[in-house]
């Protein structure tokens, strides 16, 4: 994969890193996601210098479509499934039932980002048995807090990062998935140090998630 701002794409001009949170409509949904379908396994993450891009398509086997789709937006539970690097997710907002904001905390290699996202849902994007979102970095003008009343802090340690999911169900109990994100890290760390430690974890992190889903998903 050549290094591009692949969501720099006219297609996404609509979530441009200063969009209005909750205003507006929705974005569209990436190009290749209504063309690509994955029939093995592929992974590439690449990077230069703080900007990281990472794509991952694979075919799950053995899972109910109904429960992957509920899975993938279960975003409060997705650390109890077993993802790594995600400490807390909380729906702070649910504009429309496929419009929400999302508070999140996650870490790895010793950083910590708590940070809100701008989350798109689409229902059969290409057709019956096709899913997916998007999801953007965001600053809310509003204070949130959580259940205990505790402020959620707007603390990213990205300074850009978007990002979409792409699920096709299959005969079989098997499902396509294509993850795309692409992100690039605040830090006073040089570059160099910072883009292959980003890689690796990013990498990580998505094979570690897609896979609690799919076992959350699983047919019993």
């Amino acid at each position: 994969m050549k290094f591009s701002r692949f969501f720099k794409h006219p297609v996404f001009t609509s979530i441009a890193i200063g969009i209005v949170v909750g205003a507006g409509a929705p974005p569209s949904i990436p190009i290749w996601a209504k063309f690509f379908i994955p029939k093995t396994t592929y992974s590439d993450v690449d990077h230069r210098g703080y900007d990281v891009q990472a794509d991952f398509s694979t075919v799950v086997k053995n899972v109910r479509w109904d429960r992957l789709k509920v899975a993938s937006l279960d975003f409060e539970n997705w650390k109890k499934m077993g993802a790594t690097g995600v400490n807390e997710m909380i729906i702070v907002e649910r504009y429309s039932t496929d419009h929400l904001l999302v508070w999140v905390h996650m870490s790895a290699s010793g950083a910590s980002s708590k940070h809100f996202y701008d989350v798109w849902v689409f229902d059969e994007i290409s057709g019956p048995g096709t899913f997916g979102n998007t999801f953007q970095l965001v600053h809310p003008t509003k204070t949130y807090k959580d259940s205990k009343g505790r402020t959620l802090p707007d603390s990213p340690a990205f300074s850009f990062m978007q990002g979409s999911w792409y699920l096709q169900s299959r005969p079989g109990n098997e499902a396509a998935i294509r993850y795309f994100v692409d992100a690039t890290v605040a830090s006073g760390i040089p570059s160099f140090l910072v883009g292959p430690i980003a890689s690796r974890s990013m990498a990580r992190s998505i094979r570690d998630l897609i896979e609690a889903l799919a076992k959350s998903a699983q047919v019993r």
